[in-house]
C-alpha cells in the first residue's frame, strides 16, 4: 500500500493509521447482518500498516469459500454496497473493493496512489510497468494505476490475475 518504504535495509518512512472506532463497529455491524448464505471466517477485520482490510467473509477462510463468496458477491454487490454506504459515513477515509472477498480502508490519500512518487523518485529515469488486477475505477488498484499514468516512462496493465503477469513476462 506504500505506506511502509524500506531502502537498503533502512525504514525510511512509515503512515500508521488508528482507525474511528465507530468505523469498526460499523465493520462489525455489516459482519453481524450479512446476507451471505455460507459460513464466516476468523480475521475479518485486518490491520495492517496505514491501513485495515475487511472481509464480511474473513480473511482466513478456504479458498474454496473465498470462490463461493466471489461468486455470491458478483450476483448481490455485497461489498460495493457497504464501501458505499462507508464512503458517505466517512469522507475522510477511502474505500476500495480488493479481490474477491474484501475491502482496503485507508486515510484519504494514502493508499496504493502514493506508491507513484517513490518509484518514479527512486527509479527517475528506468521504465516502469504496472501490472493489476483491480485497475478500473472501484478497483484497489485504480488510484495506483491512475497516479502511474500520469508519469512518463510508465505503464499501466490491466490483468486477471497472477497468471497472466507470468504469461505477458515470458514473452
Amino acid at each position: 500500500m506504500g505506506n511502509i518504504l524500506w531502502a537498503k535495509g533502512q525504514e525510511l518512512y512509515r503512515n500508521d493509521f488508528a482507525p474511528l472506532p465507530s468505523l469498526l463497529q460499523k465493520l462489525e455491524e455489516y459482519r453481524n447482518n450479512t446476507a451471505y448464505p455460507g459460513p464466516l471466517f476468523d480475521n475479518f477485520i485486518e490491520p495492517r500498516v496505514g491501513m485495515i482490510n475487511f472481509s464480511v467473509l474473513g480473511r482466513d477462510c478456504p479458498y474454496e469459500e473465498r470462490l463461493k463468496y466471489g461468486a455470491w458477491d458478483n450476483e448481490h454487490h455485497e461489498r460495493l454496497k457497504i464501501k458505499q454506504e462507508l464512503q458517505a459515513l466517512y469522507p475522510d477515509y477511502d474505500f476500495a473493493v480488493g479481490g474477491t472477498i474484501s475491502i482496503d480502508i485507508t486515510p484519504k490519500g494514502k493508499g496504493k496512489e502514493q506508491i507513484a512518487k517513490h518509484l518514479r523518485a527512486s527509479y527517475p529515469d528506468e521504465e516502469l510497468i504496472f501490472f493489476g488486477d483491480r485497475t478500473l475505477p472501484g478497483g484497489n488498484d485504480y488510484e495506483l494505476a491512475q497516479a502511474l499514468s500520469r508519469l512518463s516512462n510508465t505503464q499501466v496493465v490491466q490483468v486477471s490475475g497472477p497468471d497472466e503477469v507470468l504469461q505477458i513476462l515470458k514473452l
